[in-house]
């Protein structure tokens, strides 16, 4: 009788560990979404020759967002600065920006 139960119980691990996981991975993509549309807002209403297309094109074609698989702990920090900044571009982002967003294969 312990069997069905053990089996019952590494069922039920295993689908609350992946649950969790698809979670955190659909977080991350979030995030980095959300990263996405700070950096682009702020460089469309701040520099003179940015629309928000042009931005998330060169986003997206740097950074694949459903990639990401976690966020640094410098995240928060990051959307600030760009939201503080003058006039942000992809390849000129706040220092704390860098590896905020950590890719890999969820």
């Amino acid at each position: 009788m312990r069997t069905p139960l053990l089996y019952a119980l590494l069922f039920i691990a295993t689908v609350v560990t992946t649950s969790c996981g698809e979670e955190n991975y659909q977080q991350s993509i979030d995030r980095c979404e959300k990263l996405m549309v700070t950096l682009c807002e702020k460089s469309a209403a701040t520099c003179a020759q940015s629309s928000y297309q042009d931005c998330e094109t060169v986003f997206r074609q740097q950074m694949n967002c459903g990639n990401a698989i976690d966020t640094s702990s410098q995240y928060d920090r990051c959307i600030a600065d760009i939201q503080n900044s003058s006039c942000p571009a992809f390849d000129m982002l706040p220092s704390s920006c860098a590896n905020v967003i950590i890719l890999g294969n969820p």
